[in-house]
């Protein structure tokens, strides 16, 4: 989707849900709890072929693929991204965003390293040469002064294995000068740097005041090489548990071209592969239930599959999971299959588990769930569903 034809349908998704192009002014914002926002969807290539990201754990993309693959960070062909319309609870807070430009001696500290470690062990092997001199010297003199009638101790050290110092020794008198400097590693490292930046450092603090287990961070990065041609980069950052006490994060990326110039960063949290809105999301608009209702039913064509017509059935919205579900400490309690009836707006008008009494707990968190309407031939209409809150957590 261009990004002309985004900013279009943005716009035409505000009037359909009646809203003012401007943005909702702080005191109503804030008593609007849901929110539409700008945000990307990430893709991988590998192999010739491009998917989708669902979710990253222990630096692994999880791809929309039917046999559910992984794949390394680290050996993905390529990644971009294309931006489209999003909608969520209230927005993560995103405070304290700082970047530095650096640049990355990493390679250059381990040579260092690797040197150091080779002249201390060159300074062990001198110092055992050095006493193994001195106890052949002590040798020699002992064997002259039991062999008085000896004139010339030359040749009673003939008799002793090897010269005293080994020529490569005496070719190497100043190596033991550096091992006693300790400015000459720092000073050697500092004139060796001479390249430009080439590395990036991203911190920033997160705080919700609705938990978030399974998070990671997107950072979108633009940047302007020597020739002065723009390079995107993606970095990813896994975060985990995300709750009201800030939390820092730092992103790192290394290899960019030399002596580059960072044009923009932008931020993006996921959870489970599923964008969540923040105080950076890009033209984000406040809403209320009532306005999400009216979004879900105008996006629940968009689904996967929808285009082919058949009948699909309702979906529950996860990203608009109610407090109580988000915030629930034993999850355990919550695992309960419950068959629920969906109206054509997408709102829940019934609900039932084969017969069973429904734990009061789970009955109120369905009951104030949405979910994408069933459709049948691009259309919306009333439907059930099967759900267990327990797939909330996995």
């Amino acid at each position: 989707m261009s990004h002309l034809h985004l900013i279009l349908r943005f716009i035409g998704l505000s009037v359909v849900l009646g809203l003012a192009s401007a943005a909702q002014p702080p005191s109503a914002a804030e008593a609007l709890e849901y929110r539409m926002f700008v945000g990307v969807d990430v893709e991988a290539r590998e192999g010739g072929e491009t998917m989708q990201v669902t979710d990253f754990k222990n630096h692994l993309l999880h791809l929309k693929k039917e046999d559910g693959k992984s794949l390394n960070l680290r050996s993905t062909d390529e990644m971009k991204f294309v931006h489209s319309i999003k909608i969520g609870r209230a927005p993560v807070q995103v405070a304290d965003i700082t970047t530095e430009v650096f640049v990355d001696n990493a390679a250059e500290r381990m040579e260092v390293l690797r040197n150091q470690t080779a002249l201390q062990a060159y300074g062990a092997q001198r110092e055992d040469i050095e006493w193994g001199q001195t106890v052949r010297e002590m040798e020699l003199q002992t064997a002259v002064a039991n062999s008085p009638q000896l004139q010339n101790p030359v040749q009673v050290q003939a008799n002793f294995d090897g010269p005293i110092l080994p020529p490569a020794i005496d070719n190497s008198a100043l190596l033991p000068d550096q091992l006693t400097d300790p400015t000459f590693y720092s000073d050697s490292l500092a004139d060796d740097i001479t390249k430009k930046p080439d590395a990036l450092r991203i911190e920033a603090d997160l705080r919700t005041d609705r938990p978030i287990r399974h998070a990671y961070v997107v950072a979108i990065v633009h940047v302007r090489d020597p020739e002065g041609e723009i390079n995107v980069v993606l970095v990813f950052k896994e975060v985990a548990l995300i709750n009201h006490q800030p939390r820092p994060i730092v992103l790192e990326k290394t290899g960019l071209p030399e002596g580059y110039e960072l044009v923009d960063v932008r931020l993006h949290l996921f959870d489970e592969g599923t964008e969540l809105p923040t105080s950076e999301s890009e033209k984000q608009i406040a809403l209320s239930r009532e306005q999400a209702i009216s979004y879900l039913g105008f996006m629940s064509t968009q689904r996967e599959g929808a285009k082919r017509g058949g009948a699909l059935p309702p979906e529950p919205v996860w990203s608009l999971a109610p407090d109580a579900l988000v915030s629930a400490d034993r999850p355990a309690q919550l695992d309960c299959p419950v068959t629920v009836q969906v109206d054509a707006s997408g709102q829940v008008t019934g609900m039932e588990a084969n017969g069973r009494a429904l734990p009061p707990v789970v009955s109120d968190i369905v009951g104030e769930m949405l979910f994408y309407p069933a459709l049948e031939n691009g259309v919306a209409v009333a439907g059930t569903t099967e759900i267990n809150l327990r797939e909330y957590f996995r």
